[in-house]
C-alpha cells in the first residue's frame, strides 16, 4: 500500500518512466520534497510492485512495471 498523503507517487512514477536512470536527489529537487520522503514512496512502490530496480543501486534503472 502506497503511503502517499501528499500525492507525491503518481509525479514520482511519471519522472521514473521519463528517465529510468534518475537519482533520488534529483527527484526530490524537482518536487521540491525531502529525499526521505522520496525513498519512502518508493519503498512503498516497490512493495506494491508498481516499479522494479533492475542491475543494482549505481548503475541500475528504475523499471514502472504498470
Amino acid at each position: 500500500m502506497v503511503i502517499d498523503p501528499g500525492g507525491e507517487a503518481d509525479r514520482i512514477v511519471e519522472m521514473l518512466r521519463a528517465n529510468p536512470q534518475i537519482r533520488l536527489e534529483s527527484v526530490a529537487n524537482q518536487l521540491d520534497i525531502s529525499v526521505r520522503t522520496v525513498k519512502s514512496v518508493i519503498a512503498s512502490l516497490e512493495v506494491d510492485g508498481i516499479i522494479t530496480r533492475k542491475n543494482g543501486k549505481r548503475y541500475g534503472y528504475w523499471e514502472v512495471n504498470k
